[in-house]
């Protein structure tokens, strides 16, 4: 490492947060680990070096701090702090002590193999969330999850709202963008946005954390074409994948934005109900076997 982050340093004057390490440089931002002046520790999010004077970028950086100002106390959100301002501005957070919810699929965590219902359905609450505050996400995606364990269970919460936009927008700028794969066809054809965009990407999630695969071919070079119709199959041999469960998903990420789930509630009460389901059929008692007929 160098010099900046070969000792504990203090943020800036002004500041009693200090630095203890950097965990992560993202494409907009630098997270290091900190601890406030109580001792508790935290995570400080600053914009990196090479766009301090990338005014289009530090407009957006500011942009996602004030999103996660205005979302307020929330169990599902990454709570905001504090933040600075500056040709490098940063925001202090509530530091998740876990992984990303995109780690622990690709790891299959225990949680991802045994709740997966459980994973999902307070991903579904933040969004639902951002949407009640007023604004789209535009950024859903698992790396934007983070989980903190606790006990047998855990705790999911959403993070990155430098893409939000208010809810009455309908379409964004040919430039802005998320993550290719999350992303609807609507927004890949015209960049068209709506709650479906956020709830779509939320289906995306759910596809992916059900099967260990993405709906669609990603080698592919027509990727509208591939979301408008090309899904890729379930596979009959997981028993996660019950015929409850694949109907929730593909309502979820249907190619036509008025064929999937208008708002959160709607997608939340669809889960409930496949969960209700899926836990009956496993649950069921399985019939007698025949018995077994013997050659003479």
């Amino acid at each position: 490492m160098g010099d900046e982050f070969s000792q504990t340093v203090s943020l800036n004057r002004a500041s009693s947060i200090t630095i203890v390490n950097r965990r992560t440089r993202g494409g907009m931002a630098e997270i290091f680990l900190a601890v406030d002046g109580a001792g508790h520790q935290v995570i400080v999010r600053k914009l990196r070096k090479e766009h301090r004077f990338n005014l289009r970028l530090r407009r957006r950086f500011h942009q996602g701090i004030e999103m996660r100002r205005k979302m307020g106390r929330h169990p599902n959100m990454v709570q905001y702090i504090s933040q600075a301002g500056g040709l490098r501005p940063y925001e202090v957070i509530e530091y998740v002590p876990g992984d990303s919810l995109k780690a622990m699929i690709v790891n299959k965590h225990r949680l991802v193999q045994e709740q997966p219902f459980m994973l999902l359905r307070p991903a579904i609450w933040a969004v639902s969330h951002v949407h009640e505050r007023g604004y789209l996400h535009l950024d859903v995606k698992p790396e934007n999850f983070l989980v903190e364990y606790v006990g047998e269970g855990c705790r999911v919460k959403l993070t990155d709202f430098d893409f939000c936009q208010p809810i009455t927008t309908t379409q964004v700028h040919r430039k802005f963008g998320g993550s290719l794969m999350y992303e609807p066809p609507e927004f890949l054809s015209n960049k068209t946005v709506s709650p479906r965009t956020d709830l779509f990407a939320l289906g995306v999630l759910g596809y992916y954390l059900f099967s260990y695969h993405m709906p669609f071919v990603e080698s592919s070079h027509d990727l509208l074409k591939n979301k408008s119709g090309n899904i890729v199959q379930f596979s009959a041999s997981n028993p996660r994948l019950s015929q409850p469960v694949q109907n929730f998903l593909m309502q979820a990420i249907q190619p036509q934005p008025e064929n999937r789930f208008a708002r959160g509630e709607a997608m939340l009460a669809a889960l409930d109900a496949a969960e209700t389901e899926h836990r009956s059929r496993l649950e069921a008692p399985r019939p007698p076997r025949p018995p077994r007929v013997l050659g003479n």
